[in-house]
């Protein structure tokens, strides 16, 4: 289950109709094409991934409670790896 936060918050999305619903607020209508295709699975999976990776926090049913968004408290430190990677030259020997 999906439920929003920040300007999404009060919007509950189901697992089973997330893809349908990002599609709709994307604007999408009608899909054709071959629904059976691999590309086709992955394109649909990757919308959903992306319409649901800014304000939706996706909550197992089995424990509602904890969001599978949030950081793991002992995770890395993103902005630490990111400013590590902006000191590499690729031109270093």
């Amino acid at each position: 289950m999906f439920k929003g936060i920040g300007t999404m918050q009060g919007v509950t999305v189901s697992d089973e109709d997330a893809l349908a619903y990002a599609l709709e607020q994307c604007g999408v209508r009608h899909i054709t094409g071959d629904k059976d295709n691999l590309m086709f699975d992955a394109l649909m999976g990757a919308i959903k991934d992306w319409f649901f990776s800014g304000n939706f926090c996706h909550y197992e049913d089995d424990d509602p409670e904890i969001c599978q968004h949030e950081p793991e408290e002992d995770g890395p430190d993103h902005d630490e790896e990111y400013e590590r990677y902006l000191d590499i030259d690729p031109w270093e020997d």
